[in-house]
């Protein structure tokens, strides 16, 4: 699932990825070796910057299983003050639903694997 996308030093856009293996939860930066985090590290990025989504809001993006009745799932939200929607991911499972910036939470999990690449 494409998670994020930045501009590098050489000004070419350089994309996030993340997908669910049993190892746990393995980010791929563009010219970079993925590298592997515990499926907590991600609960704990989007518990921290995630936002409670209001349960009108239909989430109907692309989905990864997490795992004990927890999914990840991306959202595209255009609020009345923004001119472009804007790209989230949504913790879906635990009592409630959280929404954080896609781009926020790619920076984070970035951080967290060690600023790898």
């Amino acid at each position: 699932m494409l998670i994020g996308e930045a501009i590098n030093e050489s000004g070419m856009i350089v994309a996030t990825n993340l997908w669910i293996t049993d190892s746990g939860a393995t980010l791929s930066i563009d010219g970079c070796k993925p590298f592997i985090l515990p499926v907590r590290a991600l609960l704990l990025v989007m518990r921290r910057f995630g936002r409670e989504l209001d349960p009108t809001v239909a989430v109907n993006g692309e989905r990864l299983e997490l795992g004990s009745g927890m999914s990840l799932c991306q959202l595209q939200f255009r609020a009345q003050v923004d001119v472009e929607a804007k790209n989230y991911l949504v913790l879906i499972g635990d009592g409630a639903s959280k929404a954080a910036l896609s781009n926020t939470v790619a920076a984070a999990l970035h951080h967290l694997a060690g600023g790898v690449g």
